[in-house]
């Protein structure tokens, strides 16, 4: 199978122009040659390997020469097109030559500048024959004018090389025809008078002079000045001049290009007219090969886009100065930043204030350790969206060089929400160990309450009973303290039983400020005036579904805790009651829809907390008071009444 991948087209043009009579060079936009052909440094009289080994081809010349072909480059530049000119130049063998040279600034289709392509001619010994000269240099402007229109559609491109051929020659009709068929010609361009003519107008081969032009893989020219392939059709069509050129695709020959007219020429066709007509038919073919690899490529880079924009990940390239050059659809929205927008600012215009210079260093650092992949781990990286707004990430770094630059692409996934269910999860988690054992340890303080309570009731029966006999007085004291001992511990009795019982409690709607202002009152009336009350209650809360006397005993409990904290130098006790809308931060109660929910906050400036004493404040029996002081149970009392 013969190979068609670009190096063997490369190879195959490179063939081509070192076949041609005519020196050809492209150079970049440094001024180094990139190629040159074997007539261009046949006529130079210096190697390619010289003339591709100095950073610009002027070091090879004469100083005069050099300053001449400086002055043309620039020219050239400065054009709009091709640049023809005749330049006498001192070539490596010291006499002076006259070149004609075409030079054009070639852009791609998107703009960019990509070089200056050069044709010459050293028309030294043509200078006799003058017509003949400027007919060569009239179709070296039309090949160039045809080579430098990237930007037409291949059809048309290809009308525009058929219509120079026919201006060059003076012809009537120009054709490039297809093989359809082993025995077939179809017109697959063409310029003719109207009507003459019609795209896909096919022909048997024997009957045209494209049949033995083609057998022979050869230049047909009619008439000719040098012998040429018979061409017996000539005359039974009435064609009074012919000249055509094989053309091929993937080594093969595939089609022909030719011009012809019904008049003869004014004089027979020169080797100039054959060699011009060669190589329009080399550039027929490269263009038409070059549209077939750009449509690929357009192809490639749009179905490249899509897979891009279509990641769910973001992905972010930039290049050596950390400026963006690719964001995709997902950094869009990631980022809330337009790519339009994102395109050409900096990489660390998405990163908070703080880690901006570190990460210069890191990405720095990165591009020039020679890895090509790096990824985070299970580390954060902050990013910062376009609102202000800074959410962690997990982030992959890759790297590339592309053309000797060097390109590093960042792949990052927004963890806002794993990060949320993570610290929900944890936080239920936790809730279903608190509420696990306190379920335990109210089911063994509920059995132990039962068991006391029926050896209480038995003390304070008896006691009862002997205080209403006849005792001496020391014996009624010892008694009466027994009997206020023993309904001390009966109360004691009854809050173990309310923070161990499980059954429902009858619930009804309850104005929630008028309990706590009664707690509040209660709680004025009890303090001592060095702790100062302070309500800040919303006059606008509803109702909600409670125990009141429970309401009251969580207010309570809550601000004896609090007093007990300030009761040795005093302070400040605010309770505050609030309506409140639900954060999507919350932690969900398990059963519960998200709604609005009343906030009910008792806050003291008292000792605080201790940080290892946070996790068992709502255990049963943990205290921090001396020993008479505290039993303990007032905040598990308040957790049982509220998980119920």
């Amino acid at each position: 199978m013969t190979d068609t991948g670009p190096s063997a087209r490369a190879a195959a043009l490179q063939a081509i122009l070192d076949n041609a009579p005519i020196g050809v060079w492209y150079q970049d936009p440094t001024g180094r040659l990139v190629f040159v052909n074997r007539a261009f440094c046949g006529a130079i009289g210096v190697s390619e390997d010289r003339f591709l080994s100095v950073p610009h081809y002027v070091q090879l010349l004469d100083e005069t020469t050099a300053q001449v072909c400086i002055a043309s480059d620039k020219a050239a530049l400065a054009h709009d097109g091709p640049r023809s000119s005749r330049e006498q130049l001192r070539f490596v063998d010291g006499a002076l030559h006259d070149l004609d040279i075409v030079k054009v600034r070639v852009t791609n289709t998107d703009g960019v500048f990509w070089g200056v392509v050069g044709l010459s001619a050293d028309v030294t010994e043509r200078m006799r024959s003058d017509a003949s000269m400027k007919r060569q240099v009239a179709g070296l402007r039309k090949l160039s004018e045809v080579a430098s229109q990237p930007g037409l559609e291949p059809r048309e491109s290809l009308r525009h090389a058929l219509q120079a051929a026919v201006e060059h020659f003076g012809m009537e009709y120009a054709i490039i025809g297809r093989l359809a068929g082993g025995d077939t010609l179809a017109v697959e361009v063409h310029v003719s008078p109207a009507g003459a003519l019609a795209d896909d107008q096919t022909w048997p081969l024997a009957q045209t002079p494209c049949g033995p032009m083609l057998a022979s893989g050869d230049v047909l020219a009619f008439p000719s000045g040098a012998p040429s392939i018979a061409a017996p059709r000539l005359v039974d069509l009435e064609l009074g001049s012919y000249l055509g050129v094989p053309l091929h695709e993937r080594g093969q020959i595939a089609g022909s290009l030719c011009v012809f007219s019904t008049r003869r020429p004014a004089a027979p066709f020169d080797d100039a007219d054959i060699e011009f007509m060669r190589l329009l038919g080399r550039l027929v073919e490269t263009t038409r090969e070059r549209r077939a690899a750009l449509r690929r490529l357009d192809e490639a880079h749009t179905q490249l886009a899509a897979i891009v924009d279509s990641a769910m990940d973001a992905m972010i390239t930039h290049d050596g100065n950390q400026r963006i050059v690719l964001f995709n659809a997902a950094a869009e929205k990631m980022f809330r930043c337009r790519a339009a927008d994102a395109i050409g600012k900096p990489l660390d215009h998405f990163l908070p204030e703080r880690f901006r210079a570190a990460h210069r260093g890191h990405v720095e650092d990165f591009a020039q350790s020679g890895t090509t992949h790096r990824s985070m781990g299970g580390a954060r990286v902050f990013a910062l969206r376009s609102d202000g707004e800074e959410f962690p990430c997990e982030a992959t770094i890759s790297r590339v060089v592309v053309e000797g630059r060097t390109l590093l692409t960042v792949i990052l996934r927004d963890v806002t929400e794993r990060d949320r269910a993570e610290a929900t999860r944890r936080a239920l988690e936790l809730r279903a160990q608190q509420t696990q054992k306190m379920d335990a340890l109210g089911t063994l303080a509920g059995g132990i309450a039962h068991d006391f309570n029926n050896v209480l009731s038995a003390i304070l029966l008896n006691a009862e009973y002997t205080l209403q006999g006849e005792l001496p007085t020391d014996g009624r004291e010892s008694v009466e303290g027994i009997l206020t001992a023993g309904n001390r511990a009966r109360d004691l009795v009854k809050r173990i039983l309310t923070f161990s019982r499980k059954q429902a409690v009858a619930r009804s709607p309850v104005f929630l400020k008028l309990a706590v202002e009664e707690a509040i009152g209660f709680l004025r009336a009890t303090l001592p005036a060095g702790i100062e009350v302070v309500g800040r209650l919303d006059p606008n809360v509803g109702r909600v579904a409670a125990d009141r006397t429970e309401l009251h005993q969580v207010v309570v409990n809550l601000c004896t805790n609090a007093y007990q904290a300030m009761e040795e130098h005093g302070g400040h006790l605010e309770i505050t009651l609030k309506k409140r809308e639900p954060s999507p931060h919350s932690v969900p109660i398990p059963g519960k829809e998200r709604a609005p929910y009343l906030q009910l906050t008792v806050k003291d400036t008292g000792i605080g907390i201790a940080p290892e004493n946070l996790k068992k404040i709502f255990d049963p029996f943990f205290t921090t008071k001396e020993v008479g002081k505290g039993t303990g149970l007032g905040l598990a009392v308040v957790h049982g009444i509220v998980e119920k």
